[in-house]
């Protein structure tokens, strides 16, 4: 269960993870909206990327009409998560998933 620490931040996993309204703003297409930021370990990171991944492959699979391609946030988590340096990221067999043969150097898995 999360833990309010004031009224704009949750602390979640035993402290692993945040999630906050910092004050900063992202366009939503409409109008400016508040941001909500999630802060998590590397390992989180690569765990919910592969969630992502999984989740868009089940949507395409049952055809859901509710636009669930994640795989944009999925390959961002995965390769924040390989930046940090995370060891379970950096030895992912799956890093090829993740791969786009259209950005340059991206053609072979990493």
């Amino acid at each position: 269960m999360p833990i309010m620490v004031n009224r704009r931040r949750w602390m979640i996993e035993h402290g692993q993870a945040a999630v906050e309204i910092d004050g900063t703003l992202l366009y939503d297409g409409e109008r400016s909206v508040p941001a909500i930021v999630l802060r998590m370990h590397g390992h989180l990171a690569h765990h919910l990327a592969h969630i992502f991944a999984d989740w868009t492959t089940i949507a395409e699979l049952l055809e859901s009409g509710r636009g669930t391609d994640e795989d944009e946030l999925a390959e961002a988590l995965h390769e924040a998560a390989e930046t940090a340096g995370t060891r379970q990221a950096c030895q992912c067999t799956e890093s090829a998933r993740f791969a786009d043969p259209g950005i340059p150097g991206r053609d072979t898995p990493r």
